[in-house]
């Protein structure tokens, strides 16, 4: 069996992202909205230890806030159906906007759970709702081909955000962080606003 190549079906793949005016305001809004998590997501554990956290409470904090995460993602794609993906996607980037603002008016690590929990919910209403516009704009033939481009943001949300969001908190402090997180997102809910 012949294998094709694949050059080809990825040019095609991008061609159809670029033709459409909503793949590519969902891509630069995700593009936005990852790396701005990404600056945080995965330094916050040293944050809430810096609030007085032991080790283990604060994995208390990340796994009370991934179940509720989990838990609300299959209503989050309910939701999407129901009230239109453009509404949750705005929900979960104006709490992507709040959450890291909070995070700098606590002096308690224990108030860091409700507030990770909000800041974790931004994803189980974002992804339901922003596959299910990847699926709307998409057909059988180049769905997984262009899910596959779409979800790039991901990997180059990690490989941008980690370093950075490092070397701010060490360079200019946890607040200032955190205000950058809420800048960067709420720049990213522009393209997310004309979205169709």
């Amino acid at each position: 069996m012949r294998i094709p190549s694949l050059w080809p079906i990825i040019q095609e793949n991008f061609r159809t992202v670029l033709r459409n005016k909503t793949l590519i305001l969902l891509f630069l809004s995700t593009a936005g909205f990852s790396w701005s998590t990404e600056l945080i997501l995965h330094i916050s554990p040293l944050y809430i230890r810096s609030l007085g956290a032991t080790i283990f409470e604060t994995g208390l904090v990340f796994s009370l806030a991934g179940i509720v995460a989990t838990a609300l993602s299959i209503p989050g794609g309910i939701l999407s159906d129901k009230f239109g993906r453009k509404i949750l996607i705005l929900i979960s980037m104006i709490l992507a906007i709040i959450s890291p603002y909070t995070f700098t008016l606590i002096d308690t690590w224990t108030l860091m759970i409700p507030l990770m929990i909000i800041f974790r919910l931004t994803f189980s209403f974002n992804l339901p709702a922003r596959m299910a516009i990847i699926t709307d704009h998409t057909t059988g033939v180049n769905r997984s081909g262009v899910m596959s481009i779409m979800n790039l943001v991901f990997p180059i949300g990690v490989a941008l955000g980690l370093s950075i969001g490092g070397y701010f908190a060490d360079s200019l402090g946890w607040t200032v962080t955190f205000y950058i997180v809420a800048a960067v997102s709420a720049v990213s809910t522009i393209p997310a606003i004309f979205l169709k």
